[in-house]
């Protein structure tokens, strides 16, 4: 469920584990926090998830019986979750409106830290893709690397690992640049990619389990 509640997964991937999902009815229903609605939009501010990703999200959390919202919060998170569902009928998501709902949590909620907040979730989401080989290893090594730039926090070895396979891949295009090579030296790069791959995945999938035990217990 919190991989839900943080989007750490598709869309369609976190459906099936809602569907799975077999809560003991005399326990407490799980909280959606202020936090987690805030750092989803800022993720989607920042371009790391889709606005489809975002109203995928909202539907499963609006339909789950499973849910509570954070009591301080609820109307605010209700309304918000409500019209990020039906976006279709609604406003389209895009920047201005996901501005106008941080705006309205600002007033209320802001954590000092929600924008690392955002960044470690994007990271855990990453690992996890890499781990049930949703997305491609070195691009993933990239993107965190990338990600992890951007954050002013401590425990930064976490993701050396990942560092170093971007480092060791900086002379490969990406898929942004392949246009600016000869077939020739892509089709090389291709292979050679695919051969490095085989050799460091078992490292680069312990160092995405480190990272997703280390971020999922700050999250919680």
């Amino acid at each position: 469920m919190q991989d839900l509640l943080w989007l750490r997964g598709r869309s369609a991937q976190l459906s099936k584990g809602l569907a799975t999902f077999d809560r003991n009815y005399e326990d407490p229903k799980v909280i959606l926090e202020a936090v987690m609605l805030q750092t989803l939009l800022l993720r989607f501010m920042k371009g790391y998830i889709s606005a489809q990703e975002i109203a995928d999200w909202a539907n499963l959390v609006e339909c789950s019986e499973d849910l509570e919202y954070e009591a301080a919060y609820a109307e605010q998170i209700d309304t918000i979750v409500q019209a990020l569902a039906n976006s279709e009928i609604n406003n389209p998501i895009d920047k201005d409106l996901c501005t106008e709902f941080l705006t309205w949590l600002e007033n209320k909620c802001l954590k000092a830290n929600v924008d690392e907040i955002a960044i470690k979730s994007e990271i855990l989401r990453l690992c996890i893709l890499v781990k049930s080989e949703q997305i491609d290893l070195i691009n993933a090594c990239r993107t965190i690397v990338f990600l992890g730039n951007q954050l002013q926090s401590s425990n930064l070895e976490l993701l050396l690992p990942f560092k170093g396979v971007a480092s060791e891949c900086d002379a490969y295009p990406t898929s942004t640049s392949n246009h600016l090579f000869s077939r020739d030296y892509v089709e090389k790069s291709t292979i050679e990619m695919k051969v490095y791959v085989g050799e460091v995945r078992a490292s680069v999938l312990e160092a995405c389990d480190i990272v997703i035990n280390e971020y999922s217990r700050s999250q919680h």
